[in-house]
């Protein structure tokens, strides 16, 4: 079935492998997938990005078998995919503002334990949009000898929230900071960039079942998409920090 989808989340994971989800004009948030994971590759169309934050693109969906919470699952074919353009700055901010919910607890319907994951085969969805976050703080950190980006929130319930930064292009934007200049002035930037501006939304997802450490084995909560407006990118795309 030929469905369009408006691109809302687009998630760094193991490799070269990531994670896409958008929004169909029915208000229903897809994930769409694929035998071997969607590739950096399958991004694009004849060499220009076709994917991204704010697209309109066109998939052949598909049943799969979808395990709860990861219910917006439908299987795609890459060679389907055709990019209808890209939202303008109004429909993409009215997009994400109809996606809220209230608080990052009310996404996973109140079934998020510690703060920080969901069991697998919890009945509730695995990806959302808060808005009205605030006192947010970027940390870079390599404490375990591999580099994590973490974002700092309070929400509308006045919970702390510490997660990790899987959102593709904001990790590439900040790997692009630190680069060229430090981690100090990186945090530093991207901190004041979200506190600054006059809405930010956040995609806030889960990711697969995995155990770690003493835990259980968990969907851990994370960020999958971080937009404000005016747009920290201003105009980028992940296509500027390839």
């Amino acid at each position: 079935m030929r469905r369009s989808l408006v691109i809302t989340d687009l998630t760094r994971m193991g490799g070269d492998t990531v994670c896409v989800a958008g929004i169909d004009e029915n208000g229903e948030c897809i994930r769409p997938v694929t035998p071997g994971g969607v590739k950096r590759r399958h991004l694009s169309r004849k060499g220009r990005l076709v994917i991204r934050p704010g697209a309109k693109v066109e998939f052949d969906l598909s049943p799969t078998h979808a395990r709860p919470p990861h219910v917006e699952d439908l299987s795609f074919e890459p060679g389907s995919v055709r990019g209808r353009g890209v939202c303008t700055e109004g429909d993409w901010s009215k997009l994400l503002r109809n996606s809220c919910s209230p608080t990052v607890s009310h996404i996973f319907d109140d079934l998020l334990e510690d703060g920080r994951y969901v069991r697998p085969g919890a009945q509730t969805r695995s990806l959302g949009t808060i808005t009205n976050a605030r006192k947010f703080d970027v940390e870079i950190d390599d404490a375990f000898g591999k580099r994590r980006f973490l974002l700092k929130f309070t929400d509308d319930a006045n919970k702390r929230y510490q997660l990790p930064i899987n959102d593709l292009t904001f990790g590439e934007y900040l790997r692009t900071l630190v680069a060229n200049s430090n981690e100090t002035k990186a945090e530093s930037l991207t901190t004041g960039a979200l506190s600054s501006a006059d809405e930010v939304y956040l995609r806030i997802g889960l990711a697969r079942p995995i155990q770690l450490g003493d835990y259980p084995k968990a969907c851990w909560t994370q960020v999958t998409g971080i937009y404000t407006f005016p747009d920290y990118l201003r105009g980028k795309t992940l296509a500027d920090f390839y």
